[in-house]
């Protein structure tokens, strides 16, 4: 029997937490970008990065509290990119897909930015909104598209050595926030 997609969400969220991801639960729209300013001024998170097809009111919100190092949605060079990123305290992007059983967020990189704004900051802020969410990795491929690079993220970044002691945001963020709906 198939999940409906609110029991695949409830799957998702699950999963993010046993992962130490934070789900940040938004009633609408107004709701998220008042938690946004809110987090982005508790946290001190001055300086900001934006993958592509982030939402105007994510610029908004971010103008307001934050210096906008560098947005995907304009034209940045790799070198400008990484240098801004290195800087930044947060990355802010939007998820296109879900993956329930796993716990995954699914960012198809269509310009140079988007995987930098989710990787080398030490925070990263996933939107969700509108976001296709799958029950499977296998369902998720099917539908994607295969001219794209297809990031995959389960968690903040974490590692452990030989002797099995973990370490987190050795290879990317140590913290990750996921906006959605409630």
């Amino acid at each position: 029997m198939s999940k409906s997609p609110d029991e695949l969400l409830e799957q998702f969220r699950e999963r993010q937490h046993e992962l130490s991801a934070e789900y940040i639960r938004c009633q609408d729209i107004e709701d998220a970008a008042r938690k946004l300013k809110a987090i982005l001024v508790a946290e001190d998170w001055d300086t900001v990065v934006l993958g592509s097809e982030v939402p105007d009111w994510v610029r908004d919100s971010c103008r307001d509290f934050a210096e906008l190092l560098a947005d995907a949605s304009n034209e940045t060079s790799n070198e400008e990119w990484l240098k801004a990123a290195s800087y930044a305290r947060v990355g802010i992007t939007h998820t296109e897909a879900l993956i329930a059983d796993t716990g995954t967020l699914v960012q198809p990189s269509r310009v140079r930015g988007d995987r930098m704004a989710s990787l080398i900051p030490p925070n990263h802020i996933a939107l969700i909104f509108g976001a296709v969410i799958h029950e499977t990795l296998a369902e998720y491929l099917g539908d994607a598209d295969p001219t794209l690079t297809h990031q995959f993220i389960t968690g903040p970044s974490r590692t452990a050595d030989i002797e099995k002691q973990l370490v987190v945001g050795v290879h990317g963020p140590v913290r990750l926030l996921i906006f959605g709906p409630d």
